[in-house]
């Protein structure tokens, strides 16, 4: 019968699609806490995927219904929180988990809690186009390696950094299984992947640029019955369908004519694998929000890294390299001694120069002191001399003052003879008195006192 108007069939289709793609996926065992879907709402055309931020889990081979998975759920699992909980014709259920640990925990615990309650052949596993996507994000490709370094040396230069490396395989030719110069590295999570793309690989002296896996939004289709969302392996039909005609041949038996298109998927005129398809077009905007809802919020560093800089990429503790630091370390050295050599001498040339200088300053002082020390010395002795001569002038006053009393006193009481030889005989000390007044010359004080003298002595002249 043809399907009703108003999209039953269409509703019918979409609900054998969604079955074909839940039975289409495989089991995946994943370890607690190993994957992490970001929190915030994709930007999806579709209510059901902007609903849901974490992936949904498949849960099939179990004989309850809704009610009962609940109960089960409520009694074993009561800390974990689930958003909604639905169930298709086939008996398969799906469920969202509101958050990661609920996530991890019905992934990892719920298989065996429902192993002891009698489903012995139940099966929990992420859809094959979410897994897929999360397994992209820890692929990288490394391109022209040469082919001499095999695969165990590029994994122990990646252990070596500190990366955690699941898989490195170096690619082959489809035709005759040559080995390519492409590296395909699988890592254990993206960040890691992601640390690796930023700074490249670096095999002992040899650096090579990598390259993240590229999410593929191409819409998968089967080459048989020409739907959506399986392949060939996996389609139930086994009916080869036309892509120019839709009928049950194959291509190059298709006796239509050449200007005669007809899509089998939604009835347009074009080939059922032209991507002006409407459904292909649909499936494409579909994969593209699967990848934006799940696909990790860190993304790949584009920027080409620095090579030259030793903060990304340090030296390697090889044999090279030391024997490279140990000569430069030992050139600063010999640089340093040659430095500090020329310096001291440079210094002590320099210390004997400025000694000279101030040695013959010094002795310059010395000669002109003692210059001054002898002139001052000389102005000492005359002036003792000075003195000495006043000392010995006043001395003769006094002895011609004595003298001349002692003749007048002679004069008033005349002498014998005797007395007269006695009193000629003091007469020559004059000429003597005479000769050191012209002789000797002393300073303006010593003058004037010897004038006042003779001045004196003059009056007492006159007087006798």
């Amino acid at each position: 019968m043809p399907p009703k108007k108003g999209g039953g069939g269409t509703k019918v289709r979409d609900r054998s699609r969604d079955l074909n793609k839940a039975r289409q996926s495989t089991p995946v065992i994943i370890g607690p806490q190993s994957i992490k879907y970001p929190t915030t709402q994709p930007t999806t055309t579709s209510a059901k995927q902007s609903k849901f931020s974490i992936a949904p889990l498949i849960l099939e081979g179990v004989k309850l219904n809704k009610l009962q998975l609940n109960d089960i759920l409520k009694q074993h699992l009561q800390e974990i929180r689930i958003s909604d909980i639905q169930l298709n014709r086939a008996g398969i259920f799906t469920l969202y988990a509101a958050d990661v640990s609920s996530f991890n925990r019905l992934l990892n615990d719920f298989t065996s809690i429902l192993v002891a309650n009698g489903q012995s052949t139940a099966k929990i596993y992420v859809p094959r186009s979410i897994q897929r996507i999360k397994d992209t994000e820890k692929v990288a490709f490394v391109k022209r390696v040469d082919l001499e370094i095999p695969e165990n040396r590029i994994t122990d230069a990646l252990k070596d950094v500190g990366l955690k490396v699941e898989n490195v395989i170096r690619l082959t030719t489809r035709e005759r299984n040559n080995p390519t110069t492409t590296i395909k590295i699988t890592f254990n999570d993206p960040d890691n992947r992601n640390t690796f793309v930023h700074t490249g690989l670096q095999v002992d002296s040899m650096h090579f640029n990598a390259e993240p896996a590229t999410q593929n939004v191409k819409p998968v289709q089967c080459f048989i019955c020409l739907k959506y969302n399986h392949v060939a392996k996996y389609c139930k039909t086994k009916q080869q369908a036309c892509s120019r005609c839709g009928d049950n041949h194959q291509l190059d038996k298709c006796s239509c004519p050449a200007d005669v298109l007809k899509c089998c998927n939604c009835q347009g005129n074009h080939l059922a694998t032209s991507q002006e398809c409407p459904q292909y077009q649909e499936q494409e905007k579909r994969m593209k929000s699967l990848v934006n809802q799940y696909s990790s919020t860190r993304k790949p560093t584009t920027v080409a890294p620095a090579i030259h800089c030793l903060d990304q990429f340090p030296l390697l503790p090889n044999s090279q390299h030391q024997q490279i630091g140990s000569l430069q370390n030992g050139i600063i050295e010999e640089l340093i001694n040659v430095l500090t050599s020329k310096m001291e001498k440079i210094i002590e040339e320099t210390s004997i120069r400025l000694f000279k200088t101030l040695n013959k300053k010094i002795q310059k002082i010395e000669k002109y002191l003692s210059s001054l020390e002898i002139a001052s010395t000389k102005d000492t002795d005359d002036s003792d001399s000075d003195d000495d001569n006043e000392t010995q002038i006043i001395t003769n006053k006094k002895n011609e003052k004595q003298q001349q009393k002692d003749t007048t006193k002679q004069i008033k009481n005349p002498p014998t003879t005797t007395n007269n030889t006695t009193t000629k005989q003091p007469s020559k000390p004059k000429a003597t008195t005479k000769t050191t007044t012209k002789r000797i010359r002393s300073p303006n004080t010593s003058m004037e006192s010897l004038t006042t003298d003779i001045k004196d002595l003059k009056t007492n002249n006159n007087v006798d």
